[in-house]
């Protein structure tokens, strides 16, 4: 009789409705981990590009600073929105010593047709459809008069302005873009103890 009373059992496992809630709470647990992970992989190429710029810009405006700084002649032409920049570091010459040029926003500014840092924008790592970077805005031109500087200074000090453009896309799917400005007051020194005309 006992035996009729409490059978054994031989079959062991999980039943259906378990199996069923185990997947859902691990499809769940996974999906979460995946939109963390590309959340952060997304923010990480972001702040890489956003550092790319940053370090372009920098070396930039340092590189056409020193440039200005000793040269004896300037001239400065607008092409297609952008300046181009001719350097002479002694007169006489025919051609200048330093060229600056954009021929192509995505490539950044050109020094003697060479590209600056050995880097095009459009060469960046991280960058595809959903991220482009390219040159809003290069300007080198004389200061403004100072009120109270006397007339050789402020003839002696140009300014340089550059604007870098970082578009991409957000969740959305529409597309964002920040600007990085970075700009110099320069003291040309040939200008000042010289007189020279740029």
């Amino acid at each position: 009789m006992k035996h009729f009373l409490r059978p054994k059992r031989t079959e062991s496992g999980f039943t259906l409705a378990e199996v069923i809630i185990s997947l859902l709470l691990v499809g769940i647990l996974g999906a979460a981990v995946f939109s963390g992970l590309n959340f952060l992989l997304r923010n990480y190429y972001k702040d890489w590009l956003v550092q790319h710029i940053r370090d372009y810009g920098e070396f930039f405006i340092d590189e056409i600073s020193d440039d200005l700084q000793s040269a004896n002649q300037i001239n400065v032409i607008s092409v297609n929105g952008f300046d181009r920049v001719s350097i002479w570091s002694q007169s006489g010459l025919l051609l200048p010593d330093i060229l600056y040029t954009i021929e192509d926003p995505e490539d950044g500014i050109l020094q003697n047709d060479k590209v600056i840092k050995h880097a095009r924008f459009a060469d960046a790592p991280y960058l595809n459809d959903n991220r482009i970077i390219r040159l809003a805005e290069f300007r080198c031109e004389p200061g403004d008069k100072m009120i109270g500087v006397p007339s050789t200074v402020s003839n002696s000090i140009w300014k340089v302005r550059m604007t870098i453009e970082l578009e991409y896309k957000i969740q959305n799917g529409e597309y964002k873009i920040d600007q990085f400005r970075f700009h110099r007051r320069v003291f040309v020194t040939s200008q000042f103890f010289l007189g020279k005309p740029t």
